[in-house]
């Protein structure tokens, strides 16, 4: 096998793997499941979801609050589960 074919096949095996982890969901809650957010393989935020009891104006400090907890969560999720190398890229 000479240089190009390998560069060739590590090129393919680069595009599948990043296929792979943009179709990868992970899910992280916070406050006891009133803020729920699903992030994909590249820590896009693909939801948000808010439990409407937790929704009035006293609660907008907390409710960011929960959702970068969510979102941390999630990253920490991603990468027991997915591996740290390919979760941090």
């Amino acid at each position: 096998m000479n240089i190009q074919e390998m560069m060739k096949q590590a090129q393919q095996m680069q595009e599948r793997l990043q296929q792979q982890m943009a179709e990868l969901r992970v899910e992280g809650n916070a406050g006891g499941g009133m803020v729920t957010v699903i992030v994909n393989g590249a820590k896009q935020m693909q939801s948000l979801k808010i439990d409407p009891e937790v929704v009035s104006k006293d609660d907008v400090e907390m409710l960011a609050g929960s959702d970068r907890g969510c979102r941390q969560r999630c990253s920490a999720q991603g990468r027991r589960s997915h591996g740290r190398r390919r979760w941090a890229a």
